[in-house]
Formats: structure tokens, C-alpha cells, sequence
């Protein structure tokens, strides 16, 4: 299929808008609502400028590009770099990715020790998911969770509790 001259020039403005385009705080939306319909392209060019710029929910979200070849070639190492980048921001989604990175070791070492670091950072800030991983583990004998980290056996979210009446 060959593109006709319109075509073309209206692509490259495009893809200059989005190098050199504005960046507002409505870019996470448009960028959101961009991936949603499977235009990666779009979402890439919303998201790198604002990550670029520090902002942690962008940096997350170009990881996943990233890591899933959404609109670009898999290149995990580039998706922890953009995770570690927000995880380091206390982002806490990107804590928990960077924990499922280590676990499943696609791309990168596995690494269950320093997996379960990550997971902690997350799952002290509320990560759900973070926290049910962590359950589980628990009760994996290979797994030395308590032994490694003796603290989180006080943690509130951490396990069954409960309360005797007096």
C-alpha cells in the first residue's frame, strides 16, 4: 500500500506534535483513552514526554508498553528502567510490577529474594495484590519471607489477626 504526499506530511506533523507538542496534565487521560483503543502509537507519544518530565504514572504505564511490545519491540530492561524510575517516586504499582518481573524472570534474572522487596514497598502503601502475594509466599517452604523480613509478621494487613473478648 503506498501513501499518497497528504498522507505522509500529515504523519510526520503528527509525529512532531507529539515530540515537541505540549504536555498538560490531561496527557495520562488522552494517553489512557488513546490505549483503550489500541493505539499504542498515540498513548507512546502522550506518555514519554510526561515520563521524561518524572512523572511516575507515565513512567508506569511505558513500562507496560514496553513490556508487553504494545506499539514497540519487548525490551523488559527499558520497561524496569521506566518502573524503577517511578517505583523510586513511591509509585506503587510499579513496585508491584517490578516485584512480577522478578518473579517470573521473563527477560530479566529471576530473582524471588529481591521480588519480595518490591512486593513489601507496594503492599505497605495498600498494594492489594501485593499483599495476597505475599500471603501466599508465606506459606511456600522455599520461600524464607519471615525469616528475610521478621517485621511483617506485625503488620496489620499481614496474615490473620484477630481480637479475644474479655
Amino acid at each position: 500500500m503506498r501513501m499518497n504526499g497528504i498522507a505522509i506530511r500529515g504523519f510526520w506533523l503528527w509525529m512532531i506534535s507529539c515530540l515537541f507538542g505540549g504536555v498538560s496534565a490531561a496527557g495520562n487521560d488522552a494517553a489512557l483513552a488513546a490505549l483503550s483503543k489500541g493505539n499504542y502509537a498515540e498513548a507512546y507519544c502522550h506518555w514519554k514526554p510526561l515520563a521524561e518530565q518524572g512523572q511516575a504514572e507515565a513512567q508506569y504505564h511505558l513500562g507496560w508498553l514496553y513490556a508487553n511490545g504494545n506499539g514497540l519491540a519487548v525490551d523488559i530492561p527499558e520497561a524496569m528502567s521506566w518502573w524503577t524510575r517511578a517505583a523510586e517516586q513511591g509509585h506503587a504499582d510499579s513496585q508491584f510490577a517490578i516485584g512480577l518481573a522478578y518473579t517470573t524472570g521473563e527477560g530479566i534474572r529471576k530473582d524471588l529474594d529481591t521480588a519480595i522487596d518490591w512486593y513489601l514497598l507496594a503492599a505497605r502503601q495498600g498494594h492489594q495484590d501485593a499483599r495476597d502475594i505475599l500471603a501466599r509466599l508465606n506459606g511456600d517452604p522455599d520461600v524464607s519471607l519471615l525469616q528475610r523480613h521478621p517485621e511483617v509478621a506485625s503488620e496489620p494487613w499481614f496474615g490473620w489477626q484477630g481480637k479475644i473478648k474479655k
